[in-house]
C-alpha cells in the first residue's frame, strides 16, 4: 500500500497540469489509481481504508507514533464537544500535545476560495452513480470544463475536490504534496461509496424491488460519517465542505440546484433532500421557481453561518491546545532543579 501510494504521488506531479504535465495525463493516472481501486485483489493490497488500527494516544517525542498520535488527537478533537476538550487534553502526553499544536495552527485561516466554488461546480456526475473523471473533461450538458480534482487556489496552495452522484467533497487550501494524499485518500472514499451503492441496487433488483433512480439516490447516503472521520484519522487539520449538484427535466423545462459548500456533513445531506424533495421526483411536477429561491436562500443562510461557527470553533480549539502547552512548561519550570550528586556532597550528607 505505502509503495503505490508513494509511486502516485510522485507521478501526479510530474502529470498534474499546474506542475508541468497535462489534463490528459493527470486523467490518466487517476483513472489508472481507480481502476486499482475498483479491483478486489488490488484493493486488498492497498488495504481496507486509509487507516487501520489506530495508534495508542500516548508516545515518545520524536517517535513516529508520536506523529500517529497527535493524528488521532487531532481528529478526535474536531469531533468532540467544546465542553470535553480539556479531558481529552489532560489524558494526552506533553510531546502529543506540542505537536498537536504544530497540526492544528497548520489550516486556521478563512477559505476565500469557496466564494468560487459556491457558483460553480464542474464535478458534479452524470447522475447515473459512476464516478466522474478527474480530468478536463467536458461536464455534460454545460459545455464547461472540469478542473482536475488537485487545483490551484493560491500561490502555493492547493485544493481537492471529487465527486460522486452529484454529491461534491471539497478540502480546504493545503500544500501540493498535501493535496495529492487527499486526493488518494478521497478518491477511495468514493470508490467505498460508489460500490456501498451499487451493493444496494442489486439487492432490490434481486428481491424484485422496483425503484426509480431518483428515489433510491434519496435513500442511499452518498457519503457516510464513517468515511469521513477515516479521512480525518490521517490529516485531521484540513476541513471538509460538502455540496449537492442536482437538476431535474420535466416536459422540456429544467431545474437545477447546487447547495453551498457547507463543513458539517449532516447539513450537506439534508439540504440534499431538501433539494430533491423540492425538485420533485417521479411522476412529480417540477418545483416552481419561487420554491427553488425559496429553498436557495435558506441554505444560504444557514451554511454561512456554519462556516463561521467553524472557523470560530477552530480557532478556540487552537487557543485551547497552547493554552494547554503554556501550563505544561510552566508547571515544567516550577519543578525544583536536579542538582548532580557529587562525591563531596554524598560524604557530606551521610556523614564519616
Amino acid at each position: 500500500a505505502r509503495e503505490i501510494r508513494a509511486a502516485y504521488r510522485g507521478l501526479a506531479r510530474a502529470a498534474h497540469p499546474d506542475k508541468g504535465g497535462s489534463a490528459a495525463a493527470f486523467d490518466r493516472l487517476t483513472e489508472a489509481f481507480c481502476g486499482l481501486l475498483r479491483d478486489p485483489a488490488q484493493r486488498a493490497a492497498c488495504g481496507e481504508g486509509p487507516v487501520g488500527a489506530k495508534p495508542p494516544l500516548e508516545a515518545s517525542a520524536g517517535s513516529p507514533s508520536c506523529s500517529d498520535a497527535s493524528k488521532v488527537a487531532a481528529a478526535t478533537l474536531v469531533s468532540t464537544p467544546e465542553s470535553a476538550w480539556a479531558k481529552v487534553l489532560a489524558g494526552l502526553s506533553t510531546a502529543v500535545v506540542r505537536l498537536l499544536s504544530e497540526w492544528l495552527n497548520m489550516a486556521t485561516a478563512p477559505d476565500a476560495s469557496l466564494d468560487a466554488d459556491d457558483v460553480n461546480v464542474n464535478e458534479a456526475d452524470d447522475g447515473d452513480g459512476t464516478a466522474p473523471k478527474d480530468g478536463n473533461s467536458s461536464a455534460k450538458g454545460g459545455g464547461k470544463q472540469r478542473k482536475p480534482g488537485i487545483y490551484k487556489v493560491g500561490k502555493d496552495l492547493w485544493a481537492v475536490k471529487i465527486a460522486w452522484r452529484r454529491f461534491v467533497v471539497r478540502t480546504s487550501p493545503v500544500d501540493f504534496d498535501r493535496a495529492t494524499d487527499l486526493h488518494m485518500l478521497l478518491m477511495e472514499a468514493r470508490e467505498s461509496a460508489l460500490k456501498r451503492h451499487a451493493d444496494s441496487v442489486d439487492n432490490l433488483k434481486h428481491i424484485g424491488r422496483a425503484y426509480t433512480l431518483a428515489e433510491w439516490d434519496a435513500e442511499c447516503t452518498p457519503f457516510l460519517d464513517s468515511e469521513l472521520q477515516r479521512i480525518l484519522h490521517e490529516d485531521p487539520p484540513v476541513t471538509f465542505y460538502f455540496s449537492s449538484d442536482i437538476s431535474r427535466k420535466v416536459n422540456g423545462k429544467d431545474a437545477r440546484v447546487m447547495s453551498r459548500f457547507t463543513p458539517v456533513l449532516s447539513s450537506a445531506l439534508h439540504f440534499r433532500s431538501l433539494i430533491r424533495k423540492t425538485l420533485g421526483v417521479g411522476s412529480e411536477p417540477l418545483g416552481r421557481a419561487d420554491q427553488i429561491q425559496k429553498l436557495r436562500d435558506i441554505i444560504k443562510k444557514q451554511v454561512l453561518e456554519e462556516r463561521w461557527a467553524h472557523q470560530q470553533s477552530r480557532q478556540r480549539l487552537v487557543a485551547a491546545v497552547e493554552a494547554e502547552v503554556a501550563r505544561r512548561l510552566a508547571s515544567e519550570a516550577s519543578l525544583p532543579q536536579a542538582h548532580p550528586l557529587t562525591a563531596a556532597a554524598l560524604k557530606d550528607t551521610v556523614g564519616e
